[in-house]
Formats: C-alpha cells, sequence, structure tokens
C-alpha cells in the first residue's frame, strides 16, 4: 500500500499518474506508478528540472527507481546528449550505497511510534543505548541509538549522526540532522520503515553477523517481484555466497545468494511466480561449524 504519494509540481513539470496515498499496488500489472514529464526552453533546463522534480518525489510504502533515475540522468553521457538506448546497460552505475543519515531519522521514527510521548526514553538511570537490526535490501544493519539532551545520537557501522525530531505531521518530519534542518517523509508500519525511498525492515535485535558467519538458511526476498530465474534444486549442495535465484523488480534483477554452506532443503516458489516481499523463497540445512 501506498502510504504517501507527493509528486513535485514546480515549474516544467507534468506528472501523469493514476495512484495516490491508501491505494494498493498490484504486482500483477505493470510497475510503473507514474510518468514525471519536464520541459523547458532547452534540453538541459528540461534536465536539470527533471532531476531536480525526482529528488522532490516522495513515495512511502513501496520501493522506486527514482533514485537510479537521478543517477542516469546525471551520468556524463546523457548531460553531453551522448545517450543511447545502451546507457542502461553500458553506464556501470555503482551500487546505491544506503544513507545512513536517513535511516537514523527512520529508526527514531520507528522509536517514536512505539511508545507514548509520556514513556519515551523514560530511564532511572543514566540512558540507555539501544540496539537495532533492519534489514535493507537483503543486507543486516546494526543501528545503535542513545538518547541525549540534544536528540539522538545514532551510530551505524563507523558512522555516527546527531538526530531530533522537532515535529512531525503525518508522514513528514521536520528534524535537525547533524545540525541542518530538514524535512524528511517517514511512514512506519509495524516493523516496516519507509523513508526517503527506503524500506527498511526491523527484524531482530540480535548482533548483526560477521561476515563469515552463516544466517538461518532461509532465504527471503528481498522485494516484491517476478521470479524469473531458479539456480537450485531440493538436495543440491551450496557454498555461502551462491547464486540461489533472482527475483525481477522495476526492471531490474535481484540476486538472493546463499547465507552459508550447506544443503538445498526445499525450493519454495518456480519460474514466472509473483513473490511478497520477505517470503521464504528457499530453505537450506545449513552445515554445523566447529
Amino acid at each position: 500500500m501506498i502510504h504517501a504519494f507527493d509528486l513535485s509540481n514546480g515549474e516544467g513539470i507534468r506528472n501523469d499518474t493514476g495512484f495516490g496515498a491508501g491505494v494498493t499496488v498490484s504486482p500483477y500489472y505493470d510497475s510503473m506508478l507514474a510518468k514525471v514529464i519536464a520541459f523547458g526552453p532547452d534540453r538541459e533546463t528540461a534536465r536539470r528540472r527533471l532531476d531536480r522534480a525526482l529528488g522532490e518525489t516522495r513515495v512511502l510504502g513501496l520501493t522506486t527507481n527514482a533514485a537510479y533515475l537521478r543517477e542516469l540522468l546525471n551520468d556524463p553521457r546523457f548531460v553531453a546528449g551522448e545517450a543511447t538506448t545502451a546507457l542502461i546497460d553500458e553506464a556501470n552505475l555503482p551500487e546505491a550505497r544506503i544513507d545512513t543519515a536517513l535511516l537514523a531519522v527512520g529508526v527514531i521514527a520507528h522509536r517514536r511510534s512505539a511508545v507514548s510521548d509520556e514513556w519515551l526514553d523514560w530511564s532511572n538511570a543514566a540512558p540507555m543505548t539501544r540496539r537495532d537490526v533492519l534489514e535493507a535490501g537483503g543486507e543486516g544493519i546494526e543501528v545503535r541509538t542513545t538518547p541525549t539532551e540534544a536528540g539522538y545520537v545514532v551510530s551505524i557501522a563507523d558512522t555516527e549522526h546527531l538526530v531530533r525530531i522537532d515535529s512531525s505531521d503525518g508522514h513528514r518530519y521536520v528534524v535537525h540532522l547533524d545540525g541542518v534542518r530538514r524535512e524528511v517523509a517517514v511512514a512506519v508500519l509495524d516493523d516496516s520503515i519507509f523513508v526517503e525511498g527506503l524500506t527498511l525492515r526491523l527484524s531482530t535485535y540480535d548482533p548483526v553477523l560477521g561476515p563469515d558467519a552463516a544466517g538461518d538458511g532461509r532465504i527471503r526476498a528481498t522485494t516484491e517481484g517476478l521470479v524469473i530465474a531458479i539456480q537450485v534444486a531440493a538436495g543440491d549442495h551450496v557454498n555461502k555466497g551462491d547464486n540461489l535465484l533472482v527475483v525481477e523488480a522495476m526492471k531490474m534483477e535481484h540476486r538472493h545468494l546463499a547465507d552459508g554452506d550447506g544443503v538445498v532443503k526445499s525450493v519454495n516458489v518456480s519460474e514466472g511466480v509473483q513473490v511478497a516481499n520477505g517470503q521464504v523463497l528457499v530453505e537450506l540445512e545449513l552445515e554445523e561449524v566447529e
């Protein structure tokens, strides 16, 4: 379901869409949510307006390709007018990086939604650091949050952010993020957090596994989409990191890898089947590590 759907209406922008907040998007039809069209006196003006409009787009409740489109718009070949239909295959864009600052805001918004203001961060001792582990794009991210008089200190890997939420109106939060005032769109639904194009899932409070450690053997879909390739069958032996299957979403392919060495216990889907985000696709019987 779409929790927030705000499109830019700046100068030289037209939006064609049939969706809005509160609408459920079916996985069985075209995945296009909207067409964002920019025009201007010349190509460069139109390109800049389109880049700005995509940056101002706020869609919460599902993952969009707005950030990816902005990467393409700013590719030097596209800027120079030299792009061809092969640009997407040849662009070799870097893997999208998770904005840890926005993730920090999402964690604080979730924390506020789970507890009434009266008891939020209450303690009869020194402020306690809370540990959350979020799933983002199939990756486990450990987040440590400590309340202070100035807000929250949020530590993510080697990065630390100071977050203070000044006010919230529906899905729009006015925050001071590392000393800079910003407006951030956030939606919280149970253990899911949607923030500025990121889809996060509060999955566990256990410590994040080290790079050499095995998972639980239950390979879950990292996105809603269509299974287009299955590389294994029940009884096959796999090693950690082996590709098990591929799910296509928004015309992008998402590989799902083995989280440890072991034997395929079951494959719970077939090619051509639509799957939901978080659905268990493959189960592995992992080898015991001595």
